[in-house]
């Protein structure tokens, strides 16, 4: 009999370099499951420490044979990875279900805790969601998914990547991806810690370079990584970028601009918040290096970009 899903494990080591050491449930390989092995991934940073992923954590994944709309899915993971790094890096969020993009409505997201819990630690939920998007990204399809946080080899929770395009999902009696009952169905309570919205200018370099599409959105997802763990409130002092990993070559960075204290100091969630529009911006227009400048009360506080990490070697 044919598996409708194809089941893979991540795990990640204690340094910044991600890994797979194949399936850590054994029910899982003894239902016939396949497991696929991924390269290592390193997120470099300079200038903004990096907590790394607990050794204890890993992700299991298993994926249907329904697609799912790629470009809603990414939009979607930058839109919920931004609201959990707004929030406090050592609470934990209960189970909710993500608002649809008005922009990107072909996919949601659907995050429930393993009973008896009755949250997820938000460290969890923002490892989990960018190594998932990481998966989505290296894989040849995109398809409706779960994702099985784990800690310690037991299930905390799991993450549902699905199409809004399935009929009657909400009746299906025997479907994989039922849904329990949600409480708290909407991202948007989570935007309640960044009130104080700021003002976000995107604009090209002069002589921009195009960009690889998938590794401005990982790039994204390692930055949202990074600055989760700073409180949102707290300042940006020094200059930092991102590099997302080996084989991207793309970097993301800021910096304040607090002369001789004439403007408010840069804080991470006005980051978070540039991070947050930058994808959308670039689907609209063009895949391209560009300048992210913030504003708060209509002065300049900061800036960042995405640009390649090193000029192209000439070809003449």
């Amino acid at each position: 009999m044919k598996l409708p899903y194809q089941v893979l494990a991540l795990t990640t080591c204690f340094t910044l370099i991600s890994h797979s050491t194949g399936v850590t449930s054994a029910a899982l390989v003894n239902a016939g499951s396949t497991t696929t092995s991924f390269p290592s991934f390193n997120t470099t940073s300079v200038g903004l420490p990096i907590v790394p992923v607990d050794r204890y954590f890993a992700v299991e994944s298993e994926f249907s044979d329904a697609p799912i709309d790629e470009l809603s899915c990414l939009m979607f993971g930058v839109n919920v990875m931004a609201d959990l790094a707004l929030k406090n890096w050592i609470d934990s969020t209960p189970a909710f279900r993500s608002d649809l993009l008005p922009k990107y409505p072909l996919a949601y997201v659907d995050v429930q805790p393993e009973p008896p819990h009755t949250d997820i630690p938000n460290r969890f939920l923002i490892w989990g969601f960018e190594m998932a998007l990481r998966e989505y990204i290296i894989r040849p399809e995109f398809d409706e998914a779960q994702f099985h946080l784990m800690y310690r080899n037991k299930r905390v929770g799991t993450i549902k990547f699905l199409s809004t395009l399935v009929p009657s999902r909400e009746t299906a009696e025997n479907s994989t991806f039922a849904h329990r009952s949600v409480n708290n169905t909407s991202s948007t309570p989570f935007l309640a810690a960044s009130s104080e919205k700021p003002h976000i200018i995107i604009d090209y370099f002069a002589s921009a370079r195009v960009l690889d599409r998938d590794s401005v959105f990982l790039a994204v997802y390692a930055t949202l990584k990074a600055v989760a763990f700073p409180r949102a409130s707290s300042i940006s002092t020094v200059p930092f970028q991102i590099r997302p990993g080996a084989g991207r070559n793309i970097k993301i960075g800021f910096s304040s601009n607090d002369f001789a204290g004439q403007s408010p100091e840069l804080q991470y969630r006005w980051i978070i918040e540039a991070l947050r529009e930058v994808p959308d911006w670039m689907v609209e227009n063009v895949f391209k290096e560009v300048m992210m400048y913030v504003y708060f009360e209509n002065l300049l506080v900061g800036s960042g970009s995405v640009d390649m990490l090193v000029a192209q070697a000439s070809t003449s």
